[in-house]
């Protein structure tokens, strides 16, 4: 017994140790500029040792192209640094993603419906920034190290323990879990009332629990010059319920995706047509 406990010490030790040399020879690093350069986002959600209730992906191009899948189904295609807001929304894929429901929808409830699990992947990823903030020590290739975060736009939110891994192959995982319960109304009152006209006592009620989990993978791998323009569009429509063959023939559709001739007039926010 005594030797079971001497080792369950000296395990405990190092790995206090090693925890402690990570966080000493971690760099400050932007959460905002990985994601940014990344060809690859992974975005997860669970609680506690479930397994993730939500997947997402986003590929991205220097172009500025987005494609966005839910799990591996891609629902979602954004073109030339969105300029133009050319989401085409996968109609086909609605089968995938709402069984049983799909059939029973019309084409443009299936775009609307894939284009609000579209906004819940993006409220995901906002949800990761958010509680890690933008600067996290980034540790050596190989290991990990935690941190402890509030999320900036509601302080109220209780607490989160944020753990960085910086794999072998360079990629970085960052997972918020949350820790400590909702407990100041008053500070989530003064955001959320703000935005979503709900009291700070309302809004801790419907807050996370205890014990879920958000986590985002970004990728090291560097990004791909743009998606191509032979790629099928088939089943795809534009916000405005018009099909095209190619990624090439809907880039064209739009003024947005052409370069400004005058560089310091911004183009407005342009739909595919």
């Amino acid at each position: 017994m005594r030797t079971l406990l001497t080792d369950s010490i000296l395990a405990t030790v190092l790995c206090t140790a090693a925890a402690a040399a990570a966080a000493a020879t971690a760099a400050p690093v932007s959460l905002d500029e990985l994601t940014a350069a990344a060809a690859e986002i992974e975005l997860r959600q669970g609680h506690a040792q479930e397994e993730a209730s939500l997947v997402g992906r986003m590929r991205k191009y220097r172009s500025g192209d987005e494609l966005i899948a839910a799990s591996d189904v891609p629902i979602v295609l954004n073109l030339c640094h969105d300029r133009g807001r050319l989401s085409l929304g996968n109609h086909l894929n609605a089968g995938a993603l709402l069984p049983g429901v799909a059939p029973t929808l019309s084409t443009a409830q299936r775009t609307e419906a894939i284009v609000g699990i579209y906004a819940m992947l993006m409220s995901r990823a906002g949800m990761v920034l958010d509680v890690a903030g933008d600067q996290l020590p980034l540790p050596p290739a190989g290991e990990s190290v935690l941190v402890r975060r509030t999320r900036s736009s509601l302080p109220g939110d209780g607490r989160y323990n944020v753990t960085v891994v910086h794999e072998i192959g360079g990629q970085v995982r960052v997972k918020a879990v949350k820790t400590e319960a909702a407990i100041d109304a008053s500070k989530a009152g003064a955001n959320a009332g703000a935005h979503d006209d709900v009291d700070g006592a309302a809004w801790l009620r419907e807050a996370d629990p205890v014990g879920t989990w958000y986590e985002m993978v970004v990728s090291s791998a560097p990004q791909e010059a743009a998606v191509p323009d032979g790629m099928s569009m088939k089943g795809w429509l534009s916000p405005n319920q018009v099909q095209y063959a190619s990624v090439g023939e809907a880039r064209k559709a739009s003024s947005a995706c052409t370069p400004s001739h005058d560089a310091s007039v911004d183009q407005p926010p342009q739909a595919i047509d």
